[in-house]
């Protein structure tokens, strides 16, 4: 098994590798890479792990590999805002434009995926999003009032003391200041 982050996420990689007993040695690589017509230079740093038994009680956890185009979500009801974050980690954004207005979102190939999503995070926090179409295979869930993106970041970084990227939870604490 493998992850791999962007070089400036590498201290994730260390915890992790620390919680593993630090057995597990992280790489740092460049790539370049080729995306509708512009050439550029990606840093990125990764750990493998090689044992099986972490591979399988991840399976067992529903953890799965090329999930974009499945139809199932299973996500543990009591966990969701710890999985949401992750997600967000992963595939999502903070953005502040130039005239200070916040913006979160979500980009997935799967369509069906961010709609469940829209749904779950509409009748968890009675909230506002909306899809956009983006490429054939890219669509982005987004968030664009204030007082919405306040209420999604809040309910994501509420009570986690750990597992998040330190690079958005700092946008958004120095945009909002600490959790609720």
């Amino acid at each position: 098994m493998a992850i791999e982050l962007q070089r400036g996420d590498a201290s994730v990689l260390n915890e992790l590798s620390c919680e593993l007993g630090g057995v597990h040695k992280i790489a740092f690589k460049e790539d370049i890479k080729i995306f509708n017509g512009y050439t550029y230079c990606t840093e990125s740093c990764i750990i493998r792990i090689y044992s099986k038994d972490i591979v399988y009680d991840l399976i067992n956890k529903n953890v799965l590999p090329n999930k974009t185009n499945k139809k199932d979500f299973p996500i543990c009801n009591h966990l969701f805002f710890e999985f949401l974050r992750g997600f967000f980690d992963g595939d999502g954004c903070i953005y502040i434009n130039p005239r200070k207005q916040i913006s979160a979102k979500f980009t997935n190939a799967n369509l069906d995926f961010l709609n469940y999503l829209l749904k779950e995070i509409q009748k968890r926090l009675s909230i506002s999003g909306s899809i956009y179409k983006e490429t054939d295979k890219k669509y982005i869930l987004m968030y664009y009032r204030k007082s919405d993106v306040k209420i999604l970041l809040d309910s994501m970084y509420e009570n986690s003391n750990c597992c998040f990227l330190n690079r958005k939870y700092e946008i958004y604490k120095s945009y909002y200041g600490s959790p609720a």
